[in-house]
């Protein structure tokens, strides 16, 4: 059911009247004068207002800036992390309560039993029960990667079209058994990271990282992409949302405007 007419049927019913000679000006001022007009006003405005767009794709979340086993928790959704220090990036990004970044031992980290991480030093983990999740509250499209260390344990990715690891599940991806204590660092047995991911079609809204906890290990998460990203990229590491920009005037604003208040005054003369 219509609430009012569409543009194009109201001007439609001032046809007759154009061709009795009244001209674009007095079409322009009957409209302005009928009924459905401050509806039709409030409907142009509201197709104006820009849409909330997803970040930049791809883009790469790196666990830097947080300190060793600190929740990650709002991180990257514009809030701190565990400690409430640690401030991240207005992503849109939230964990769930199990996932923890750990720092490479040799940067000083307490229990970082790990090395050759993509981007030093910090790596993201679970350390309780049998996945971590990832929600991604505006979602992401085409390809979601990561590099991972996994050497007693194999894991397991899968993408879901909603938030918590529900919804229909868009792609999945395993996550083999990699080397133990191998190059480029052979002070950290979960060493080296390699990469996985997958394309797909859709948006995703939730990541699960499935695998034994503290028994797998994950890096240069990245969105958008079935490659992940290797090292610091700032165009899409630390994407900040710019601020909505203000609809500048234009002279199609003040003439609607002009229409509204001619519209109530020929309304007055006319119902008054």
């Amino acid at each position: 059911m219509m609430f009012f007419p569409a543009l194009p049927q109201v001007l439609r019913s001032t046809t007759k009247t154009t061709r009795l000679g009244m001209g674009t000006h007095g079409r322009w001022v009957l409209l302005a004068s009928s009924r459905w007009f401050p509806w039709l006003l409030l409907s142009s405005l509201l197709s104006a207002a820009p849409a909330i767009a997803m970040p930049p794709s791809p883009f790469v979340l790196d666990f830097e800036g947080l300190d060793d086993r600190e929740l990650i928790g709002d991180f990257y959704n514009n809030g701190p992390g565990g400690n409430g220090e640690n401030f991240g990036y207005d992503f849109g990004i939230t964990f769930s309560d199990n996932a923890l970044t750990l720092k490479d031992a040799d940067a000083g980290g307490s229990s970082g039993n790990f090395g050759g991480e993509t981007t030093p030093d910090n790596i993201l983990f679970f350390q309780s029960g049998p996945a971590a999740v990832m929600n991604v509250a505006n979602g992401f499209r085409d390809g979601f990667s990561l590099f991972y260390s996994a050497i007693s344990l194999p894991g397991k990715v899968n993408i879901y079209d909603d938030l918590e690891g529900k919804g229909s599940l868009l792609s999945s991806f395993d996550l083999p058994l990699t080397p133990d204590n191998g190059a480029p660092d052979p002070t950290g047995r979960f060493s080296p990271f390699l990469p996985a991911g997958t394309a797909f079609q859709g948006t995703a809204r939730s990541v699960v990282f499935e695998g034994a906890a503290r028994r797998i290990g994950f890096d240069n998460v990245t969105l958008g992409a079935a490659t992940p990203l290797r090292g610091f990229t700032a165009d899409y590491a630390f994407y900040q949302p710019e601020e909505p920009e203000s609809v500048p005037e234009s002279s199609s604003g003040w003439m609607l405007l002009g229409l509204a208040c001619g519209g109530a005054w020929l309304g007055r003369r006319r119902w008054g």
